[in-house]
């Protein structure tokens, strides 16, 4: 912009500034002075963050409904505001404007006053000059008629002169390009077309690199749906999520471009940072202030915290650590390179975030037993050794201390109370009246594992798929677009896609070969119910458009157990009988939680050695390399080592503990999920899943298969033991000389208590 654009004319000891594209009819930002300053000095330093606010705030007042983002700490009394002028941690003393939006059109924001100091205004005895308000409305039409003229005189001036012209950027270049809704209709690809006119059932994910039209087919696909409910007389409520508020405004602008209106009442455009804000009851929301406004701003100053912890810590404590901790850790640590620097602060951001403070440790008596026993997955920053562990625990530990001195909250630890409140009853109740019909996210791929899991529980149906339409860039990086270093290399990478390109919201390869239409039913059904945590990656965003083209099979079954020590037995059960067929193929044995891996391993060479079966077991990645060479017996590990091999039929069992109660299993459930998914897919043609009593029962997401059909619920034995492993030789001995059946049932039969 250039300063010929801007004018300053003075009517009446008034000073009006005004740019050379302004109407005589918008809306106007007025601001009272106090001792002809706009602020005081101690406001001096912060002057951009303040104009920024005072410009985001006449943005906001565009809408009919004004929601403050809750960070600005704002409280209301009619029209009148009060809120912190920046950010609090930018100011070293409390800056707050006191503002009015008037009512009604074209809802002029006036800044009556900026006061210094933490004490709220009793904004009820807050006395608004409307006389001053008035006197500057009075003299806008001259000051207008005024500054039209200058503007026409040095337009005239510039063209005698054979000045140069910049002409006008389009308000609305950068996604609608000045086009209406109608317009970019006749615009559109065959693949969005078909994106915007198809009904959703459950979640669907946009891909595409920048540039394709990503957040242009969102917007155009809510407005489609807004339209289409309205035909029917449904009144749908829309949510339209970014990780930024400038993703929220643009996003708002867009749509009063295409729809040449104000955004439909139906329609709410909002950061997901800020939408938890103003969900979460005042009860439960944390009292510190909240570092960041969104999750952009909040994950670059959380990796700037980071940074100076890590420094501080190189200066201090280091020494005591280094020899002890693995030579990659090291070499990390003591890199010169700044890439490498930033990869390890972003490892730490999503270990802080999404392992540690997601499993709900925190500094302090326990923490370190907790840390320890936690397992690794593959997303995870490599740690190695015990000292590697208790390092980034240290780590941790200084980065809350100085968090809590501050009296700050991050917007991670934000979304993880959050996700808290969401798995709660009190939720569960409310999200059928607050919560959305469809969700609409863009730049998925910039949220991270807990930010995702948010999305599921906004939806208000409980029993339905969740209705989330993602759009998502496979090719960007986000610790790039955070840490503004693309070349960096951080080991933790939750944000995985393919790497496909163009614009696709069905599977491009829609056949599969691998596995029965019946375990794919299940599949598919996973996917849907968890579409935010991209289970199906490697089959692409469209599975739900797959078919297969193997031969059919029984329906996967669900075997109930009593016990835990039933559940080892019933898996014997099975063991035998698949032995005793002989025409069931090959049979894997796949134990989603490793920790539950003891007493099956047991049982599988007790087994091998009573029969002349072999039982292969699977303990490592060098064990699954040997195993697609065998085409015989069976095999069992860890459900993560079978990753790569297929098999005519699978046993699942070991699932983790579904009844604990913890409120906020964070990464757990991720990593249960995939296992399961894992698991599941290693069958051609016959899937069996065990579950037991003391570990919770049937999980949700199998009931949920099986109140859809797509499994079969089975009782298993009640068998339950309680002096292993004597007893557990005494079961698989008993077990192998007794077999109820009842049909297709097992019978409850137990044998003597021994």
């Amino acid at each position: 912009m250039k300063s010929a654009d801007v004018l300053a004319v003075e009517v009446n000891d008034i000073l009006y500034m005004m740019h050379r594209t302004d109407k005589v009819d918008d809306r106007r930002i007025i601001v009272m002075l106090s001792n002809n300053r706009i602020w005081p000095k101690e406001a001096n330093q912060t002057e951009q963050y303040i104009l920024e606010r005072m410009y985001q705030l006449g943005k906001l007042a565009e809408r009919k409904n004004v929601r403050i983002p809750p960070a600005w700490g704002q409280h209301k009394y009619n029209n009148l505001v009060e809120f912190y002028a920046c950010e609090r941690d930018l100011s070293q003393v409390a800056l707050r404007w006191i503002a009015e939006i008037q009512q009604p059109a074209p809802h002029d924001v006036c800044y009556w006053l900026l006061t210094v100091g933490p004490q709220k205004t009793h904004l009820e005895e807050f006395s608004a000059s409307e006389r001053e308000y008035a006197a500057a409305i009075a003299s806008w039409p001259s000051a207008y008629t005024q500054a039209k003229a200058i503007f026409r005189e040095n337009a005239s001036s510039a063209e005698l002169q054979g000045a140069d012209v910049d002409l006008p950027v389009s308000d609305f270049a950068g996604v609608t390009q000045n086009l209406s809704r109608i317009e970019w209709l006749s615009r559109l690809t065959s693949q969005q077309l078909d994106f915007i006119s198809q009904s959703v059932p459950h979640a669907i994910k946009l891909r595409g690199p920048a540039g394709t039209g990503k957040t242009l087919t969102l917007e155009l696909k809510a407005l489609h749906e807004i339209d289409e409910a309205r035909k029917h007389g449904d009144l749908r409520r829309i949510l339209f999520v970014t990780h930024s508020w400038a993703l929220a405004d643009e996003v708002d602008t867009d749509i009063r471009a295409l729809s040449e209106s104000e955004p439909p009442d139906e329609l709410t455009i909002m950061p997901l940072l800020s939408l938890t804000q103003y969900i979460l009851p005042p009860e439960r929301k944390n009292t510190f202030a909240l570092v960041g406004e969104d999750s952009l701003a909040g994950k670059k100053a959380e990796l700037e915290r980071i940074d100076t912890v890590i420094e501080e810590f190189l200066d201090g404590d280091w020494v005591s650590f280094r020899d002890e901790v693995s030579q990659p850790l090291r070499s990390r640590l003591e890199s010169a390179d700044p890439a490498d620097k930033s990869a390890l602060i972003w490892d730490c951001m999503i270990e802080f975030d999404c392992v540690l403070g997601a499993d709900g440790i925190f500094p302090g008596f326990g923490a370190e037993a907790r840390y320890l026993h936690l397992p690794r997955i593959s997303w995870m920053m490599p740690l190695p050794s015990k000292a590697d562990k208790l390092l980034i625990l240290n780590l941790y530990s200084r980065y809350m201390t100085k968090l809590e001195s501050d009296e700050q909250c991050t917007s991670g630890q934000y979304v993880n109370d959050f996700l808290n409140y969401l798995e709660t009853n009190a939720w569960n109740v409310r999200r059928v009246k607050d919560g959305y019909d469809l969700i609409f996210v863009d730049e998925f791929h910039l949220f991270n594992f807990q930010e995702r899991q948010l999305l599921r529980y906004l939806t208000c149906s409980r029993e339905d798929y969740p209705k989330i339409l993602m759009a998502l860039d496979p090719k960007q990086s986000p610790w790039g677009v955070y840490s503004k270093v693309e070349d960096a290399d951080p080991s933790s990478r939750p944000e995985r896609f393919n790497d496909e390109f163009g614009l696709v919201s069905s599977v491009d390869l829609g056949t599969v070969h691998r596995f029965s239409p019946e375990i794919l039913q299940l599949v598919k059904d996973l996917d849907r119910q968890f579409p935010n945590l991209n289970l199906g990656a490697d089959w692409g965003p469209g599975m739900a458009d797959m078919t297969s083209s193997a031969d059919r099979g029984p329906r996967p079954i669900v075997v109930r157990s009593g016990s835990q020590q039933s559940e080892v037995i019933d898996v014997l059960e099975e063991m035998r009988s698949h032995r005793a067929s002989g025409t069931r193929g090959q049979l894997a044995v796949a134990i989603v939680d490793q920790g539950k891996f003891g007493p099956f391993r047991a049982m599988a060479m007790r087994f091998s050695k009573n029969t002349d079966t072999k039982v292969s077991l699977i303990e490592s990645r060098a064990d699954a390399e040997g195993a697609q060479y065998r085409h015989r017996g069976i095999l069992m590990g860890p459900a993560e080592y079978l990753a790569g091999l297929q098999f005519d039929s699978v046993i699942v069992a070991g699932l983790p503990d579904s009844g604990t109660g913890y409120a906020n299993l964070g990464y757990r459930r991720m990593r249960f999920l995939s296992l399961l998914y894992l698991a599941i897919t290693r069958a051609r043609r016959e899937v069996r899943i065990f579950v037991n009593e003391d570990y919770g029962g049937v999980p949700e997401v199998l009931q949920v298969a099986a109140d859809k059909g797509y499994v079969v619920l089975s009782r298993g034995r009640t068998l339950s033991l309680f002096a292993p492993p004597v007893g557990m030789q005494v079961a698989i001995r008993w077990a192998h000389s007794h077999r109820h059946y009842v049909g297709d049932q097992r019978s409850d039969h137990c044998p003597p208590a021994t």
